[in-house]
């Protein structure tokens, strides 16, 4: 996923080996989340208490 300045952009993209970060061309620019960084895989499911579950009808 990539974040781009202009006319709020993004790109998202599909891969079977995903690279798994989120980058930003648009302050802060650079890696936004990597492999590696403070918490990358941890459960950050507590910021969202009020985040729709998932259906599967």
């Amino acid at each position: 996923m990539s974040f781009f300045p202009k006319l709020a952009a993004f790109n998202l993209s599909w891969h079977e080996q995903p690279e798994r970060r989120i980058s930003s061309y648009a302050p802060p620019k650079g890696d936004l989340t990597r492999p590696g960084m403070d918490n990358h895989e941890g459960d950050h499911s507590a910021w969202y208490p009020d985040f729709p579950g998932l259906r599967w009808d």
